[in-house]
């Protein structure tokens, strides 16, 4: 996939998980599976991609007055929601998923379409976790280009 591809995919799928925490709510289960491309034969749709499935979705925020949002309160633990592979440090921990949560999981999607993600093999699941807990930013974005790099660590 071209760096030009991975970019529009990238920002399509970063404003998709925008306008679903721009109505409160977060996803929790943020993966390739969960996004798809419109269809070639519609011109408007043919290169957007969209976001599905939010069987997992929960709301963090509720419109008090028009205009006017309110948090919910974080719960102090919450059951595993969502995917290994894809699932931030947070989730590990068993604690609240919030907007950052969508985030990371974007993060890892887009490294394992780009140059693909050190544990995404890993069958065992605590094994999965340690790798994703030790794993230095270094190492995790070791196989990316270093132009891609510096473009990212430049907009962040």
């Amino acid at each position: 996939m071209s760096i030009s591809t991975w970019s529009r995919i990238g920002i399509q799928c970063l404003y998709s998980i925008k306008l679903l925490h721009d109505v409160g709510f977060v996803h929790r289960d943020i993966k390739p599976a969960n996004f798809v491309m419109g269809d070639e034969h519609d011109v408007d749709r043919a290169r957007c991609v969209h976001i599905l499935d939010f069987g997992l979705a929960r709301n963090f925020a509720f419109e008090r007055k028009k205009g006017l949002w309110a948090a919910r309160r974080a719960r102090g633990s919450a059951e595993f929601r969502g995917t290994m592979r894809y699932c931030s440090p947070t989730v590990h921990d068993k604690k609240e998923q919030g907007r950052k949560d969508d985030v990371w999981s974007l993060m890892y999607m887009l490294i394992e379409l780009h140059c693909g993600l050190p544990w995404q093999k890993e069958k065992d699941k605590k094994r999965l976790e340690m790798m994703k807990m030790n794993m230095s930013d270094k190492d995790l974005l070791k196989n990316f280009p270093g132009l891609l790099l510096l473009q990212l660590t430049v907009k962040i």
